[in-house]
């Protein structure tokens, strides 16, 4: 990535590829961020530098909390799983017992 001329970031204003150069990303992403609302334009293709590094950090702290708590979801969903075929082999179990004193009987 292309570094982000001094002057820029002093008179207080970046454009797109500045911004994205800024937060080492491509220009694309940040039109996901400004879609998503990450990142507010002061004009059309302009930002303050702050508000891009505040709001990709959001983006990257809201990523990861989603990504955490997908993951607490699918353990979750694992231990349920588990619980169930434990339950299951206990009642087979059983079963199997009861199948075998019917025989005897």
């Amino acid at each position: 990535m292309e570094r982000v001329p001094e002057n820029s970031i002093i008179n207080g204003v970046v454009t797109v590829w500045e911004a994205a150069a800024l937060i080492e990303v491509d220009q694309r992403t940040i039109s996901r961020l400004v879609a998503s609302g990450h990142i507010v334009p002061v004009a059309r293709g302009k930002y303050v530098p702050r508000n891009v590094v505040s709001g990709y950090l959001r983006f990257l702290k809201e990523s990861a909390a989603a990504h955490s708590l997908a993951s607490h979801r699918g353990a979750v969903a694992d231990a349920r799983a588990r619980l169930l075929q434990l339950k299951i082999l206990e009642e087979e179990r059983r079963l199997s017992v009861a199948n075998q004193v019917v025989r005897f009987w």
